[in-house]
């Protein structure tokens, strides 16, 4: 329980982080999506985060800048990790997803899965979709 502990504190700091830069960037994918339709709608979503501040880092050292880095990502992420960013008290994939990404329809959907293999899946069939409205 005393790891437990850090780990709690890590995730209360990084939710405030996001909600205070969500402020401060004035929800700017939320704001770029109700302007775009379509393939515009796909690049918002696939685009790199516009802040540093806003990337997702791993506990093993590797951060995300974007959709398409997750996507990359996780298929080859260690299973300590993953375990560390998804557990039954928090979902920081669906988090970053949601709130800093924009996308509500692939963060809901992560909220339910539960294995690094289908969580992989969703984000990669999600991405390919994106990509395929684009092209």
């Amino acid at each position: 329980m005393v790891e437990q502990e850090p780990i709690d504190e890590m995730h209360a700091l990084w939710q405030r982080l996001v909600k205070g830069l969500r402020i401060l960037f004035q929800d700017h994918t939320h704001r770029d999506l109700k302007r775009s339709y379509g393939s515009e709608c796909a690049l918002v979503l696939l685009k790199e985060v516009p802040h540093q501040d806003l990337y997702l880092r791993l506990e093993n050292g590797i951060t995300l800048k974007s959709l398409c880095d997750l996507a990359e990502v996780l298929p080859a992420l260690d299973e300590e990790t993953f375990e560390k960013h998804t557990n039954k008290e928090k979902n920081n994939f669906s988090d970053w997803v949601r709130n800093v990404i924009g996308d509500k329809t692939l963060a809901n959907k992560l909220d339910f899965l539960e294995s690094q293999e289908d969580t992989a899946r969703a984000v990669n069939v999600r991405v390919n979709w994106f990509k395929r409205r684009i092209s």
